[in-house]
């Protein structure tokens, strides 16, 4: 997906009684969004789960260049496990934030996933020398690899 206003994606995560997505409830793997005006999937719990509203997973999913988060979640649960991300130069990186006015404590849980950030002279989107510094192929924020509250 790429070029969206708001979000490459919005789906439904599954549930963390899955360990690995597989079940046939997980329809949202494999997919890539880039370029998206906004973040590059929002995932979200899926209610009709049991375990929906406490608990939920997203995984195997890539973002690059993505003006907000690779993945950005603020949803009110109390457990989220994302894996197998790959978040490349998103402006504010993976996302993940959780509320809600439990007593319980909130988990963010990421493994197996690689971020790429900002770095001073790799991955250059206005290299020098090439005289385009705001361009429509330039894309010069300043990024970060995670954001979390």
């Amino acid at each position: 997906m790429a070029g969206c206003p708001y979000a490459g994606f919005i789906a439904n995560g599954y549930s963390c009684k899955d360990p690995v997505g597989q079940s046939t409830t997980n329809i949202f793997k494999d997919n890539v969004a880039h370029s998206v005006n906004g973040c590059g999937a929002a995932i979200v719990p899926d209610y009709a789960l049991s375990d929906g509203g406490t608990c939920y997973q997203g995984s195997h999913f890539k973002a690059y260049k993505n003006e907000q988060a690779s993945i950005g979640v603020m949803q009110t649960t109390n457990e989220v496990r994302f894996s197998n991300i790959v978040s490349v130069d998103n402006v504010k990186g993976i996302s993940i934030n959780l509320s809600g006015e439990t007593d319980t404590e909130k988990i963010a849980l990421l493994k197996d996933s690689f971020i790429y950030g900002e770095s001073s002279d790799l991955a250059k989107d206005c290299p020098d020398g090439s005289g385009n510094t705001t361009g429509a192929n330039c894309y010069c924020h300043a990024k970060m690899g995670h954001m979390s509250t």
